[in-house]
């Protein structure tokens, strides 16, 4: 059972006004290829853009997971919940809870030496541990600036030796 295609056969006219349409047009490909390359980069720079926005978005979680993005600590909480957390798929409850284990008392170490990696804070804090100033910074309260008079944050409880101490 062999069907054998048979080649269509057009008249002579048609193929007459058919013939001017093989002839290539380099302006129009030149066109359609620059166009191409136009949406590819468009599409390039639109990842650089909401790639950026994402991690901005991870940037204001961390804030509220702090309770600093806003005063009121239930308005902090549902606006990360869903104009921070929700856009990039994240939920806020479970990025706190995995923040805070950052912060199991090396939370300061990080602030003080940011170039160490974090699996390498707990060994920093026991070698940290050893100086006197340090080992006493832990009555403080907030890590850059105190809210509660005559107290100092730790940051300036540890760099700044007692005489030039100022409160706030």
């Amino acid at each position: 059972m062999t069907n054998k295609l048979e080649k269509a056969i057009f008249s002579k006219e048609i193929r007459k006004e058919l013939k001017p349409l093989i002839k290539k047009n380099n302006y129009r490909n030149v066109i359609a290829l620059s166009f191409d390359w136009f949406v590819i980069l468009v599409y390039i720079v639109a990842i650089i853009l909401i790639g950026s926005r994402m991690r901005a978005f991870d940037n204001l979680m961390h804030e509220a997971c702090h309770r600093s993005l806003f005063t009121n600590k239930f308005w902090n909480k549902w606006i990360a919940c869903l104009f921070v957390a929700f856009p990039v798929f994240t939920s806020y409850t479970a990025y706190c809870n995995s923040h805070f284990k950052h912060h199991d008392n090396y939370h300061l170490v990080h602030h003080l030496f940011p170039a160490i990696p974090h699996y390498h804070l707990r060994k920093a804090h026991e070698i940290l541990m050893k100086d006197e100033a340090y080992r006493n910074a832990h009555h403080c309260t907030g890590f850059f600036k105190t809210t509660l008079p005559g107290f100092y944050s730790v940051v300036k409880d540890i760099c700044t030796p007692n005489y030039e101490r100022k409160e706030n």
